[in-house]
């Protein structure tokens, strides 16, 4: 730990499975749309991992990226990991992480009935239950067997891919609404065979999934699962199922990540990024519950409006988690961690929660205070104003 500054917990190492991270802070997953039209990782994508890696954070993970593009897609310009005539540009991201020293990740997501009309490339949209969503897919095909053990296999074969290109870890999300958690939650999940009723019967096909996926990257690959700690809807996954499912789940994975919310549902999706009216660390009291479970033995990492390297390192010292992810921060000012690791947090300029990041739909990732954000290129020298206002 440096001597000029006086933050105890985030600047020390920590083990998660086969890694040892320099710190404490993770950059969270969020969808850049910095790809071409066939998913390929452009210049311009690299550039940006690059620039995640520059922050010195410890674990960077590429945001929400599908496993299977033919049915499980939700974004335009997402990370195209199914084919390997993609794996050139999926070394260059793996290089630009390793740079600086962090270890890179990537979320892997089947949107289930999130996914979006306009991407699929069926007629329908693949869920536990037939519940469609206003606005999404109105033709819910329930999964058969073979539906199952199809996406299953698609984890497994997106996880070694991008394992043999020289990630480090993946996350596997179980958050949010998506096809695991639409499995898990009863608010979704309404089925009658051995899939369906009681949390164990929900829980097969995840862990399904989590097994497939560590069969396939074996011991030297760590796996991160995304979880929320609540779904807070009527019906929906509460925090002691969650619990519930962790320990059943930590045989397979290194790190546990938990957010809240649905990003399917009004109600809750800014649970998913709290924007300024939420409170600060709004998904920390879920991830406290997990974390000081007895019978939970992984280490805890929590997001969500965490925007100072001093709230980090509070969080840490609650004992309510043991990494702190955090992106827009770190979008508004890449130097924060740096700052504030030599004792100038002060410097840094500060995330409004303004939620503009998440941009329009197909549009690539910008920040409302940093207009460098995702042009590299453009702004690779910024010249004085002639004038000064």
């Amino acid at each position: 730990m440096a001597t000029f500054n006086n933050y105890k917990h985030v600047f020390t190492p920590i083990r998660i499975g086969p890694l040892t991270l320099k710190n404490r802070i993770q950059f969270s997953p969020m969808v850049c749309d910095l790809t071409n039209a066939a998913g390929e990782a452009t210049q311009a994508y690299i550039d940006f991992v690059e620039m995640q890696s520059s922050t010195r954070a410890g674990l960077i993970t590429l945001g929400a990226t599908p496993v299977d593009r033919v049915t499980g897609t939700d974004y335009p310009h997402e990370l195209d990991i199914t084919d390997d005539g993609k794996i050139t540009g999926l070394r260059q991201l793996a290089e630009a992480a390793h740079l600086y020293g962090a270890k890179l990740s990537v979320e892997l997501v089947h949107a289930g009935r999130g996914a979006h009309p306009d991407l699929l490339k069926t007629d329908y949209a693949l869920a536990p239950s037939n519940i469609p969503i206003p606005s999404q897919m109105q033709y819910i095909k329930e999964m058969d067997q073979h539906d199952i053990e199809h996406v299953v296999a698609c984890y497994a074969d997106c996880a070694l891919r991008i394992y043999r290109c020289g990630f480090d870890a993946v996350m596997i999300h179980c958050a949010h609404g998506n096809l695991l958690a639409q499995f898990l939650s009863p608010l979704t999940n309404k089925r009658s065979d051995i899939y369906g009723g009681s949390l164990d019967n929900r829980a097969k096909v995840p862990l399904m999934v989590l097994r497939a996926v560590r069969e396939a990257v074996g011991p030297k690959c760590a796996i991160e699962m995304r979880i929320s700690g609540d779904e807070i809807v009527k019906g929906g996954m509460r925090i002691n199922e969650t619990i519930e499912f962790i320990k059943m789940a930590q045989e397979y994975i290194d790190l546990v990540h938990v957010s809240a919310g649905l990003i399917v549902d009004w109600r809750t999706q800014y649970y998913t990024m709290p924007p300024y009216y939420l409170p600060r660390g709004a998904n920390v009291p879920y991830a406290h519950a997990i974390k000081q479970c007895p019978d939970i033995h992984i280490p805890v990492a929590t997001v969500g409006g965490i925007v100072t390297i001093a709230q980090a390192d509070e969080i840490i010292d609650s004992g309510s988690a043991d990494i702190c992810a955090m992106a827009r921060a770190l979008l508004c000012d890449p130097e924060l961690i740096k700052k504030s690791y030599r004792g100038e947090p002060e410097t840094a300029r500060p995330c409004l929660r303004c939620f503009y990041c998440n941009g329009e739909y197909g549009g690539h990732i910008t920040c409302a205070v940093n207009p460098a954000l995702g042009r590299k290129e453009k702004y690779a020298t910024v010249m004085p104003a002639n004038k000064k206002k």
